[in-house]
C-alpha cells in the first residue's frame, strides 16, 4: 500500500520510517527465529517453507542460526531445493564474522557451496578468494 502511495501518489513516508528501513542490527533471539530453525531443519516442512527460513534466519546474527544452516547445508534432501539460499545466508554470517570456516565451508555440500561462494561474491569478495570452487553442474 505504502508503494502504491509512493509511486501514484508523490507520497513520502516520513523520515523515522526510511531510516528504520536502512536500520541494520541483529535481531534477539526468539520463537520467531526458534520456528524457523525447526522449519529449516525439519524433513518434514515443505520446501519453500525449509527455504524461506534459510533465508531469513540470517537476520539473526547468532550462532544457533548458523548451525541450523550448516546442518542444512549436509541435508540432500533440502539442498537440491534451497542450496543457494542456505549458501548465501551462510556467507552473511561468515561476511559479518570477516573469516571462513575452511573445514565448514569444504563438508558442505556442492550445491551450498555455490551459495557461499554467490553471498561472498556479492558482499565480500576478498573472502571467497582461494576458495574451493566446486563443479559447474551444481551451480543452479
Amino acid at each position: 500500500m505504502i508503494a502504491h502511495y509512493v509511486r501514484d501518489h508523490g507520497y513520502t513516508p516520513p523520515a523515522e520510517f526510511l531510516a528504520a528501513l536502512t536500520r541494520t542490527g541483529s535481531l534477539d533471539w526468539d520463537d520467531r527465529a526458534e520456528v524457523l530453525v525447526s522449519l529449516l531443519v525439519s524433513d518434514r516442512a515443505e520446501p519453500g517453507w525449509r527455504d524461506a527460513a534459510a533465508i531469513d534466519i540470517a537476520n539473526w546474527h547468532d550462532g544457533r542460526a548458523l548451525e541450523a544452516l550448516l546442518v542444512a547445508g549436509l541435508d540432500d534432501h533440502i539442498v537440491d531445493y534451497s542450496g543457494r539460499s542456505i549458501g548465501v545466508s551462510i556467507a552473511e554470517f561468515w561476511g559479518r564474522a570477516g573469516a571462513v570456516d575452511d573445514d565448514s565451508y569444504l563438508a558442505l555440500l556442492p550445491q551450498v557451496q555455490w551459495g557461499v561462494l554467490t553471498g561472498l561474491g556479492e558482499g565480500d569478495p576478498e573472502l571467497a578468494e582461494g576458495l574451493f570452487v566446486p563443479p559447474e553442474k551444481f551451480n543452479y
